[in-house]
């Protein structure tokens, strides 16, 4: 988990000002942005055993930490 919140943190920058946790809310809050959606599926590609492509994010299924990790999770 700490993987997948470090990668969200590196994406969105250390000025956000906002506490990346598990369940934090980040496509639907604008904390991750259609901008910075292409370098976070590269960089959980990175960490994940499943790889990712635009079109498996979405705010349904991957809008939290936790249901990033479930996602490149096997």
């Amino acid at each position: 988990m700490q993987d997948v919140i470090d990668v969200v943190r590196d994406v969105v920058g250390p000025g956000l000002g906002v506490d990346i946790g598990p369940d934090t809310p980040l496509l639907s809050t604008g904390i991750v942005d259609s901008l910075a959606v292409a370098e976070l599926i590269e960089r959980l590609n990175r960490v994940g055993a499943r790889q990712l492509g635009v079109e498996d994010l979405g705010v349904d299924n991957a809008d939290t930490p936790a249901q990033l990790l479930d996602l490149i999770s096997p």
